[in-house]
């Protein structure tokens, strides 16, 4: 019995320092550049911490876009934004957006009239809005 108490403090904490540390530096780490979009989607895979992978592709004002989303943390209501776009004459999707959203805990997007990209919360509250008019 006398040896328990010491036990669960030092497993308490280990969990403790392991918590601490995970601050979510394993999670956003985009490719800045990738030469197929399927180097892009096999990156991101399918699932990143607790949360799946979602993406969406777009064409507007003769541009292609590749935007990945997801909720790494358990409990915590934030998620990653990566969006690419296709640079034809490189041969390369570059990093476009790469934004840790923070609280947002789920997102929609659309593309406006005047070709910007609208993220939306799933309370509707416009968290990125970012203008693809000045993209390559």
């Amino acid at each position: 019995m006398g040896t328990s108490k010491p036990l669960v403090a030092g497993v308490c904490l280990v969990l403790f320092l392991v918590a601490a540390n995970s601050n979510g530096a394993d999670f956003g780490n985009p490719l800045k550049s990738a030469t197929t979009r399927e180097e892009l989607v096999n990156h991101f895979g399918t699932t990143i911490g607790f949360g799946h992978v979602e993406k969406w592709e777009f064409t507007t004002a003769g541009r292609e876009l590749i935007a990945f989303w997801y909720l790494p943390y358990s409990g915590r209501a934030a998620c990653y934004l990566h969006v690419y776009y296709h640079q034809p004459d490189k041969h390369a999707w570059v990093l476009f957006i790469d934004r840790l959203l923070e609280p947002a805990t789920g997102l929609s997007v659309e593309i406006s009239v005047d070709h910007f990209l609208v993220f939306k919360d799933r309370d509707g509250k416009v968290v990125v809005r970012e203008s693809v008019a000045g993209l390559p």
